[in-house]
């Protein structure tokens, strides 16, 4: 539904395209570059869109202990850099 009001304000990172000319080369330290590149461009003015065709296929974490550190990864990936 936000692609039909304008843009989704990250991409799924197991599947997303862009156009070549649109990406801009990330700073070192991002983390979570499915929701920078994708913001970079929307603030660029242009859209950043979900296509319920698109398909990705992804596996369950092996263990309790590799989901925590997925998600420890993600959460950590959406906190200013510190420094």
């Amino acid at each position: 539904m936000e692609s039909a009001i304008h843009s989704v304000p990250g991409a799924t990172g197991a599947i997303y395209a862009i156009r070549r000319n649109l990406f801009v080369p990330l700073s070192r330290g991002i983390v979570l570059d499915d929701v920078v590149i994708p913001m970079r461009i929307v603030l660029g003015g242009s859209r950043a869109i979900f296509d319920s065709a698109a398909r990705a296929y992804d596996s369950a974490s092996e263990s309790p202990e590799r989901e925590y550190q997925r998600k420890t990864r993600t959460l950590a990936g959406k906190l200013p850099a510190s420094g």
